[in-house]
């Protein structure tokens, strides 16, 4: 269970939690993609457009 090395870490563990922050890297990278293509050329919601364009009018939203 146990081994005689002195090293914190077997050599196995350092390769998972190597595999783990490249696989976190990996997710992080595609969701920020993923964010950037709908903020760039995702379209306005509906309720959002409407929201402004009474804004515009000058008349508040909240009441």
């Amino acid at each position: 269970m146990f081994s005689n090395s002195h090293e914190p870490f077997s050599n196995q563990h350092q390769n998972t939690r190597r595999n783990s922050g490249a696989f976190m890297g990996l997710s992080f990278a595609y969701m920020w993609l993923v964010s950037m293509y709908q903020l760039w050329f995702g379209r306005v919601p509906g309720p959002v457009a409407a929201r402004r364009a009474v804004e515009d009018l000058g008349e508040s939203v909240i009441g």
